[in-house]
């Protein structure tokens, strides 16, 4: 996986990327925002840009980019909350 600056939206691809964000997530203590995105998704798409310029100001936060359809397992956490997306949920880091 490529290096990541802060400020920058990650994107995860597997399920290992996934559970490395978390746990980078976890050792520095930061909140982490999700953004659990589809391709097909007009409202996802839309937002994109506007969660990369939020991203850029708040580099206190690890934003992460999920495709639910490329990475189903990702989402099983958040099964309950996953009803429609866009959806961006907000998590200590410490759960």
């Amino acid at each position: 996986m490529a290096e990541v600056e802060e400020g920058q939206v990650i994107g995860v691809h597997t399920v290992d990327e996934w559970k490395l964000q978390l746990q980078n997530a976890k050792d520095s203590k930061k909140l982490i925002v999700v953004d659990f995105t589809a391709s097909w998704c007009g409202p996802c798409r839309f937002m994109a840009p506007v969660l990369a310029e939020i991203a850029k100001k708040t580099p206190e936060l690890i934003f992460l980019k999920v495709d639910v359809d490329e990475v189903r397992n990702c989402i099983d956490v958040f099964s309950l909350l996953l009803r429609n997306i866009p959806l961006r949920p907000c998590q200590p880091s410490s759960s």
